[in-house]
């Protein structure tokens, strides 16, 4: 910009407007007296951004006006500009604190580097100060920086300001061992001398085991300090002691979880810092080839065999080891020891999914694949097609005892195709468990014969048990009960639809034979209703049926998910489904889902999770108050109408104080309501979610604060620094 047009120009205001929103150091530069006074002409250079040093050629009467000072410091003016009036005022500089922050140089452009001498001796004035600008705490007066009763409430502000404290102090045992309580990093401004000494370094780090990190290069070898460290905290030498291979090595056999702990830094955290170590030279190579220290630790964590070398990894000694302690090891060995049969016999004797880690040639082992049925999905093909291998493993199943269990689980689900449809395989499978028949081909659950050929082997089990124990043989009759049942529930729909067939199969058990009618329809409801049948075993016709439908779910109230879409949209039906099984409402139809009357169900009957619900639920106090209750953070999913109201919330975070996060913004600003929130948080993660006004209450910062981590931390922010300062200094915090 041509300079001489600018001194042409110094009287021209219009024209000096325009350069100060580019330039605003030039344009108050080239200024007359008069415009240089001109809030207009100024604000525009402050707002350029450009002003720096500049704000020294604003008028005498505008740099002494606090709302333009402020302004400019925000924007990035220099404090040396300021007159020393303001240099010399509390309430202006705890202002200035809070808009000066150090983003530039720290050591040219801290404010409490230009205050007055007296000002750099106020405390409240520097303990602001530093919140802002913690690095700022070395131009504070010798007498602050030399008084532990002044570092002990900075602290609080700011755990960091050991580093600037005087060389008195940071000598000082007493001083020291107290800052490190609230900090362990002040151990790092400690003396050389106090870092250097064994009986302080101790000292410290059974106060806080981190202080390890922090102390001389010769103390953080000593086996003693390293062994105190992590007793108390394992991870507290996680960074530090890969600083040489004698520490690592001290702490893997002090503590083997270290080994898997080195090496998941090493291997995974490509931007952390042991892998920058890792990438200098350092041999952990001796590590993880050591075979005393990786047999110490896979003895302890078997899957740490991961993290050994490839030499390691095919010793059988080793390896055992692992895989004895841990099956899962077996995927980490060498190729050679996953076709060991031993190694690999004692892996999948701990579960039989760890079969899929062995060679090809003993996933064709049939011993080891016979000796426990989880082995099957991962046996080879071969195996899975082999009568003998099946039967062995079919025969083996558990009986069930109960109709309803959900993990139900059945060796044929992984034999080949053409053994599904094997009768002979099906029928030993489905005589140790009727499940199983849900796995075999479509052809044999529709097969009249196979099925009743199924089910009189069950009364001819019961017919022969007369000679075992009362115990014994009812809990034959129960099995056989449960296993009925289940078959009459994968045979193909078209049986099922088959009375004359279906009647003769329910027949073949004694028990039906108590049920004396020749109506279809009523057979069925009196089945159901005695527990020998549920919806699961009736055709589709009847689950159309209003009468049948009742009657099984009455009697098995989960059974409700398979009645037909027409009777999932009457009124009656779904209300008596939600009257034995809340989670009922789920198979509704939308439109009832939304139902007046199915609305009111629901809230009679708690446990209703309310994600799940429908708006017209969510929008309902009486059913929102008591999810709330249950479980506060339901609010999240409240109406914002209820998220309004007060007694909703209030309960909300008296259950969870948390759910404050869900509130409306007018809740977050009430009084009541954040106190209560605040008192019941343990992590005062509630606070911030308070309003800026609330986030200033002196009561409420001092409820965050009591009894719970006694650190200020929690509750700082930019908006109540202020306060926070005031507390500290009446001694409240």
């Amino acid at each position: 910009m041509n300079r001489i047009n600018l001194f042409l120009n110094r009287n021209n205001g219009p024209y000096l407007l325009k350069v100060a929103e580019k330039n605003g150091l030039l344009a108050l530069r080239y200024a007359n007296k008069k415009l240089r006074d001109n809030r207009d002409l100024v604000y525009a250079a402050i707002n350029s951004g450009r002003l720096y040093e500049g704000f020294k050629y604003v008028s005498e009467r505008l740099r002494n006006d606090e709302d333009v000072a402020l302004f400019a410091l925000e924007r990035g003016a220099d404090p040396i500009g300021l007159p020393s009036n303001l240099l010399d005022s509390e309430s202006f500089l705890i202002k200035a604190a809070s808009r000066f922050k150090d983003e530039y140089d720290i050591s040219k452009r801290s404010l409490l580097a230009f205050v007055s001498d007296r000002m750099k001796a106020n405390g409240k004035f520097v303990l602001n100060a530093i919140y802002f600008q913690p690095e700022s705490f070395k131009f504070a007066d010798e007498s602050l920086r030399d008084s532990k009763s002044f570092l002990m409430k900075a602290l609080k502000i700011r755990p960091s300001t050991v580093e600037h404290a005087s060389l008195r102090l940071r000598d000082s045992a007493e001083f020291i061992l107290d800052a490190i309580s609230i900090e362990s990093r002040n151990f790092e401004f400690a003396s050389q001398r106090l870092r250097d000494d064994r009986e302080i370094v101790k000292a410290a780090v059974q106060r806080n085991e981190h202080c390890w990190r922090h102390a001389s290069e010769r103390l953080q070898e000593d086996e003693e300090i390293i062994t105190i460290a992590i007793k108390k905290n394992s991870s507290s030498v996680y960074f530090a002691y890969i600083r040489s291979e004698k520490i690592a090595v001290l702490a893997i056999k002090t503590d083997a979880r270290f080994f898997p702990i080195l090496f998941e830094g090493l291997y995974k955290d490509k931007n952390s810092e042991i892998a920058f170590f890792r990438n200098r030279s350092y041999a952990w190579e001796r590590l993880n080839d050591d075979r005393e220290i990786v047999k110490a630790t896979v003895e302890q964590y078997g899957e740490s065999l991961q993290y050994a070398s490839e030499r390691l990894k095919d010793d059988r000694e080793i390896v055992k080891a692992a895989v004895e302690q841990n099956g899962k090891s077996l995927h980490y060995a060498s190729e050679r020891l996953k076709d060991d049969r031993e190694i690999v016999k004692a892996a999948v004797e701990q579960y039989g999914s760890y079969l899929q880690y062995a060679s090809e040639r003993l996933k064709d082992d049939r011993e080891i694949v016979i000796a426990n049925g989880y082995c099957l999905p991962y046996a080879s093909a071969r195996l899975r097609d082999d009568p003998d291998v099946i039967k062995a493993l079919v025969e083996g199943d558990e009986f069930p005892l109960h109709y309803e269990n959900q993990s139900w689980r059945s060796s044929l689900e992984f034999a080949s195709e053409r053994l599904k449809d094997d009768p002979d395989i099906v029928k030993i499978a489905v005589r140790r468990n009727g499940y199983s028949l849900s796995y075999a081909s479509y052809r044999l659950r529709n097969d009249k014969d196979f099925v009743l050929g199924v089910l009189k082997q069950y009364a001819d089990t019961l017919s022969s048990s007369s000679h075992l124990l009362k115990e014994e043989r009812d809990k034959l009759f129960q099995s056989v009960h449960v296993n009925f049942k289940l078959i009459l529930t994968f045979i193909s729909n078209d049986l099922k639809s088959n009375e004359l067939f279906f009647t003769e199969a329910c027949k073949l058990n004694e028990k039906f034979n108590d049920i004396q009618t020749e109506n279809f329809k009523l057979f069925l409801i009196e089945a159901i209703r005695k527990d020998l049948l549920s919806l699961y075993c009736v055709s589709e016709k009847f689950l159309d049926d209003s009468e049948v439908v009742v009657t099984g779910i009455r009697n098995m109230p989960r059974s409700f998910d398979v009645v037909s879409n027409r009777l999932k949209d009457d009124k009656e039906i779904v209300i008596e489904a939600i009257r034995n099984k809340i989670e009922n409402y789920y198979y509704a139809s939308a439109r009832l889902k939304d139902d007046d009357d199915i609305v009111l169900e629901v809230i009679k009957n708690k446990g209703l999770p309310i994600s799940s619900a429908s708006m017209r639920l969510k929008n309902n106090k009486e059913y929102v108050l008591q999810t709330v209750k249950e479980n506060g953070l339901s609010l999240k999913y409240a109406s914002d109408r209820l998220k309004d109201d007060n007694e909703i919330v209030l309960e909300a975070v008296r259950e969870t104080s948390g759910s404050i996060e869900f509130a409306s913004d007018r809740l977050k600003d009430n009084y009541e309501i954040i106190l209560e929130a605040v008192k019941n948080d343990w992590y005062s993660s509630s606070f911030k979610y308070a309003s800026k006004r609330l986030q200033r209450n002196k009561e409420i910062i001092c409820e965050v604060v009591k009894e719970k981590f006694h650190s200020t931390t929690r509750v700082l922010n930019e908006n109540n620094v202020d306060v926070i300062v005031e507390l500290v200094l009446e001694g409240r915090l």
